[in-house]
């Protein structure tokens, strides 16, 4: 069925189509010991299953097959300030952080060519090869996957990422190397399911990041083990694994909920331009579905999204704030126990403001991002971060930040966030805002931070429920924006790595006042909700 868009008519069927395409967002290794005895003792034992902890079954399992060398880098981290990690360290924080994000309901194994296990490989049902390129590796791996590729199963992939040799892939019942008729040209056959699925895959694995590298294989496991994995089940898209009914639900949902909000921003050019990108992506792809929404901001963007998602929940979506890894804030700051007080006065920082600690350069922020951990939320350039008191008990948070925009603007962006410390957690707090017209709740760590205030970190935990979204970061700030110094560096790195946090993940974030970028963006709007913080209120 072809639309004609250049009729009122027309232009509202074509959006309301495309609106529900939408996302809206948001061990040390012992040099003595040989690499397959690492294996053995370090990294099954990190990604084992604490069944104790469990109360639903086991989602999958899923193998990464790493090379015999334990030398071999790693494309990870290329924006790190610790640079490029190796490949076993790397695969050995995967393999803790994707069973963290599917609730510790996988078996995850890391092999080698040393020690793998030709039974169990077999069995599994995510197989991942990476960086193989030794004679002996590829021969054995060339084994297995063959053997994979003749009697593969619907719930089984496998793939290999930066091999020096092909390797036969599939996924599901998708053969990309004999692809099938159905999966070329019936949308709605299972092939050409499993086809979408290993362009979605393929497309988050070569990122190499650590949020999209897991993602790729929730994404496949969610789909293909009979079991729902949260952190990836819902989407605001319209597809053809949902099935004719569902959309059709919620394309009804739309047009007959918010009739209103659906025309004005049909009408308003951000607000068509952003809905026309959103409709070209994966909508459970955090990264460019955020860059998209933070491209085309504006209020009818904000209402119409309000009223689908927050007020009606069209896509029925549901989501809470994630549970792992377990974090535990700092306890104790300047010799003393932490207390509550002294948290906040952590948050407020470095901001000129009579709630601010001994030691603080009574600036205009709290503090600045120096690097981040959040692919989609923690890279944008210039984040500035500021920390001040609402009454007596609760506080406000206003993120400033500089994004560069897909049609190629510099423009600043900023968020209000209630803050509310909890009382009998020093150092832990609950964070509330309402982005672009979708309640986000997070929970903060304090995770560590310097008694002279020259740095501070946080953990992050959030869930924005109306579109099924689940987010975990964590942030290492400075007063000015700059890297601690190398001594101080290795402590707060510490910090966030008992938190569950690769120093690789991090990304460091261009804070430059003269970039041309942040020239052209002019100063930043540091004050557009403090100066009127009595008279703005929200409703969480």
């Amino acid at each position: 069925m072809i639309w004609k868009t250049n009729s009122p008519v027309g232009i509202l069927l074509f959006f309301c189509w495309c609106s529900m395409t939408t996302a809206f967002s948001l061990v040390p290794r012992s040099h003595g010991a040989s690499l397959a005895h690492v294996m053995r003792e370090s990294i099954r034992v990190s990604a084992a299953v604490d069944d104790s902890s469990i109360e639903s079954p086991i989602v999958g399992t899923v193998t990464f097959w790493i090379p015999s060398s334990p030398q071999v880098v790693s494309k990870f981290g290329a924006k790190s300030p610790v640079g490029n990690p190796l490949l076993v360290d790397a695969v050995q924080h995967l393999a803790q952080k994707v069973n963290w994000m599917a609730e510790n309901r996988l078996q995850v194994t890391v092999v080698t060519s040393e020690d793998v296990s030709q039974q169990q490989v077999l069995e599994t049902d995510v197989l991942l090869a990476m960086g193989l390129s030794s004679e002996t590796d590829l021969s054995s791996a060339q084994n297995i996957f063959q053997q994979r590729y003749q009697q593969r199963l619907n719930r089984q992939c496998q793939l290999a990422l930066d091999c020096s040799s092909s390797l036969p892939a599939f996924v599901g019942p998708y053969d990309p190397q004999n692809p099938s008729l159905a999966a070329q040209y019936i949308p709605w056959s299972p092939e050409a399911s499993g086809k979408r699925m290993y362009e979605r895959m393929l497309d988050n694995l070569q990122r190499w990041t650590s949020d999209e590298f897991c993602y790729a294989i929730l994404l496949f496991l969610n789909q293909y083990s009979g079991q729902t994995i949260p952190w990836v089940q819902h989407t605001t898209e319209a597809t053809w694994e949902k099935g004719p009914l569902r959309n059709a639900r919620e394309f009804y949902g739309i047009v007959s909920k918010c009739p209103d909000c659906l025309l004005a921003c049909a009408q308003e050019p951000s607000c068509r331009e952003c809905i026309g990108v959103l409709g070209s992506i994966d909508a459970r792809d955090q990264v460019a579905s955020y860059r998209a929404i933070v491209s085309y901001e504006s209020e009818a963007l904000k209402q119409f999204s309000l009223c689908i998602m927050t007020k009606h929940n069209v896509f029925d979506c549901h989501a809470t704030i994630p549970t792992f890894p377990k974090v535990s804030a700092v306890t104790t700051w300047r010799g003393k126990p932490l207390t509550v007080a002294d948290g906040k006065a952590i948050l407020v920082g470095h901001l000129d403001d009579a709630s601010a600690p001994d030691g603080s350069r009574r600036t205009d922020v709290s503090w600045k991002v120096a690097c981040g951990a959040n692919v989609a939320y923690d890279q944008f350039p210039c984040q500035n971060q500021l920390f001040y008191p609402q009454g007596s008990q609760n506080m406000w948070y206003d993120p400033v930040f500089r994004v560069q925009t897909l049609d190629g603007r510099d423009v600043w962006c900023h968020r209000h966030y209630r803050v509310r410390p909890q009382a009998q957690q020093p150092g832990v707090f609950r964070l509330s805002v309402l982005d672009n017209g979708v309640t986000s709740d997070e929970l903060w760590h304090l995770v560590g931070v310097a008694d002279d205030l020259s740095w501070a970190c946080f953990h992050y935990a959030g869930a924005a429920s109306a579109v099924g979204l689940q987010y975990t970061g964590g942030l290492l700030c400075t007063p000015d924006g700059s890297l601690p110094q190398r001594s101080a560096f290795e402590v707060a790195v510490a910090c966030l790595q008992r938190a569950g946090i690769a120093p690789w993940e991090l990304m460091v974030v261009d804070n430059d006042p003269d970039s041309p970028g942040a020239l052209r963006a002019g100063p930043p709007p540091l004050n557009v909700y403090r100066s009127k913080s009595q008279q703005v209120q929200f409703q969480f």
